[in-house]
């Protein structure tokens, strides 16, 4: 079991036990979705050529790096928001 930081009253009486939260940079949730933005940034960019994309049409890589910079966002913030209990 992990052991948590407590905050204890005037008498010395354990109140509230305050578990310990990473950076947001320092989770793999972060890393997880920073990857899916980077891609999408390079596709939106223009960076990834449809000939390097499968051969798919630019309109189709804007399209799927848009989608993935928004559904990795809202991941990441749903991910977080569990972890810490709000």
């Amino acid at each position: 079991m992990a052991e948590y930081p407590v905050q204890k009253n005037t008498e010395g009486k354990i109140v509230a036990v305050v578990p310990e939260v990473k950076p947001g940079w320092k989770t793999t949730e972060f890393w997880v979705a920073l990857i899916p933005k980077v891609i999408g940034i390079l596709a939106v960019t223009g960076a990834l050529t449809p000939d390097q994309a499968d051969a798919l049409t630019s309109g189709l890589i804007e399209i799927a790096g848009i989608a993935a910079v928004v559904a990795s966002s809202f991941g990441y913030s749903i991910s977080r928001g569990k972890a810490k209990g709000k």
